[in-house]
């Protein structure tokens, strides 16, 4: 049964591990911008109207957990770590369920991203460019408001059971008072009842 556990908690750790990973290479590039896709050269590789083309990135909890790194171009493939693909059920795991959120969060925001940085690189209308990164910014407002979230409701629940355990503590405690608070009236009885046994012993 202790394998079992151990076994359990082993993959727990090694399926958190394989998704914060591809966390990290995603938050950083919605911090510091999608990278544009380049061949073995780092050369950037454009369209057939001559525009610079956005990485590739997963934008569902499917293609997230297929993404291993072969979807990016090969010039990307060399500056992100090694990723490994992961199944949707172990994905959806409960244990799993604070990184599932973050994703679902970045994906919406490199979406915006990619939209605003396709319009910087095309000959898009200035009123465009602005609507891209209004709706860019708004994204990213919302994912981290929805960190925030997370972490209140972390602390709520923590709250929740330092309280629960701290009312077990009072009622134990309480418990144990009455307990002694007996044993003493039980002692001073018993007391009592030697005090008047003891003279008896000296009328033999």
């Amino acid at each position: 049964m202790i394998k079992k556990i151990h076994a359990s908690e082993q993959q727990k750790k090694l399926s958190r591990s394989k998704i914060t990973v591809k966390l990290r290479v995603l938050h950083k590039w919605s911090k510091e911008g999608l990278p544009w896709q380049t061949d073995n050269e780092g050369s950037v590789i454009r369209d057939s109207n001559g525009d610079k083309i956005v990485e590739w990135f997963p934008r569902n909890n499917r293609q997230f957990c297929e993404w291993d790194g072969s979807q990016c171009s090969s010039g990307t493939q060399q500056l992100i770590p090694v990723l490994n693909s992961i199944s949707r059920q172990t994905f959806y795991r409960e244990y799993n369920e604070d990184l599932k959120n973050q994703a679902e969060d970045l994906f919406n925001v490199l979406i915006a991203l990619e939209e605003k940085m396709k319009a910087s690189s095309s000959n898009a209308s200035e009123i465009s460019k602005l609507k891209r990164d209004i709706s860019y910014w708004q994204s990213v407002a919302e994912a981290e408001a929805n960190a925030v979230l997370d972490i209140m409701q972390r602390l709520n629940e923590i709250e929740k059971l330092y309280n629960k355990a701290e009312r077990i503590r009072k009622n134990n405690e309480e418990q144990l008072q009455i307990e002694i608070r007996t044993l003493k009236a039980e002692n001073a009885t018993l007391n009592k009842v030697v005090a008047k046994i003891t003279p008896l012993k000296g009328v033999d």
